[in-house]
C-alpha cells in the first residue's frame, strides 16, 4: 500500500464526501468531533484547548496506522466551525482551535510518529479571506493562517502541500447561510456543485506537486480582477 489519507473533519460536507469517495480507492480515515459517527476507520477528535493530550487523542488512529504497510500519507485539513452572533471569549478560542491549531497539532503529532514516510498536506481556506466586510471574523482569520502555512511551507522538499482557497461549495452548510447573504443569487450561482467539487478535489490531492488553487475555478478571475482593483 504506497497511499493512506487523514481527513480531519468528516461529520458532513465536504469531508464527508472525501471520505466516502477516497475509501473506495485506498485505505482511509477519519477525525470527528461526533462520537456517534466512530467505527474502525473514523476516530473521535474532540474540541479542545492547546493543553490537550494529542498522542492520547490521537492513540487509536496512530494504532491504525502502525498496523499498515504504508509509504505516503495524504491529511485533509477540513475541519471547520463558524463565528455566531454573540460568540463568548470561549467561543472565539475555539474557532481558531478546531480550523487551525488542533488541525497542526495532530499533524505534528503524526509527523514525529512517522517520520519516515513522505506527508502531503491539504490545507482548505476559504475566498472569505478577501472580503472586507465579513462578519466571520475568528472563522476569516482562521483561513488566512493556512494561506500563511503554505507560504511557509511551499519550498520545503520533504513535503507536498496543497491550497484550496474555496470560494462556494453547496454543501448542507453552505446552502442554509447562503439565505442569510446579500447577493445570495449571485452566491449560489458561483458556487459548485458538491459531486464535482469532491471529484476535482480528490483529482488534483492525488497529484504530486505543491500548488495554489481557486475553487471554483471562476473564483480565480474574481481574485485576478481583486488584485487588478485593489
Amino acid at each position: 500500500m504506497r497511499n493512506v489519507n487523514v481527513i480531519i473533519g468528516v461529520s458532513m460536507g465536504l469531508g464527508k464526501e472525501l471520505f466516502k469517495s477516497l475509501s473506495l480507492k485506498e485505505k482511509t480515515f477519519g477525525l470527528t468531533s461526533k462520537k456517534n459517527l466512530t467505527n474502525n476507520n473514523i476516530f473521535y477528535f474532540p474540541y479542545f484547548d492547546i493543553n490537550a493530550k494529542y498522542n492520547e487523542v490521537l492513540s487509536k488512529l496512530v494504532f491504525a496506522l502502525e498496523n499498515i504497510n504504508f509509504e505516503n500519507i495524504s491529511i485533509f485539513f477540513n475541519s471547520a466551525i463558524y463565528d455566531k452572533k454573540n460568540d463568548s471569549y470561549y467561543d472565539k478560542i475555539k474557532i481558531l482551535n478546531v480550523n487551525f491549531f488542533n488541525q497542526m497539532i495532530a499533524y505534528e503529532c503524526l509527523k514525529k510518529k512517522f517520520n519516515s514516510k513522505k506527508f502531503k498536506l491539504i490545507f482548505f481556506s476559504s475566498f472569505e479571506v478577501y472580503n472586507s466586510k465579513s462578519t466571520l471574523n475568528y472563522y476569516k482569520v482562521s483561513k488566512q493562517m493556512y494561506i500563511e502555512e503554505y507560504q511557509r511551507l511551499k519550498n520545503n522538499k520533504d513535503l507536498i502541500v496543497k491550497l484550496f482557497i474555496i470560494g462556494g461549495i453547496k454543501t448542507e452548510t453552505y446552502n442554509k447561510n447562503i439565505l442569510t447573504k446579500k447577493r445570495s443569487f449571485l452566491r449560489n450561482f458561483l458556487a459548485s456543485n458538491l459531486d464535482i467539487s469532491n471529484k476535482y478535489i480528490i483529482d488534483e490531492a492525488q497529484k504530486n506537486t505543491t500548488k495554489i488553487y481557486f475553487y471554483p475555478a471562476r473564483y480565480y478571475i474574481i481574485n485576478k480582477l481583486r488584485l487588478i482593483l485593489k
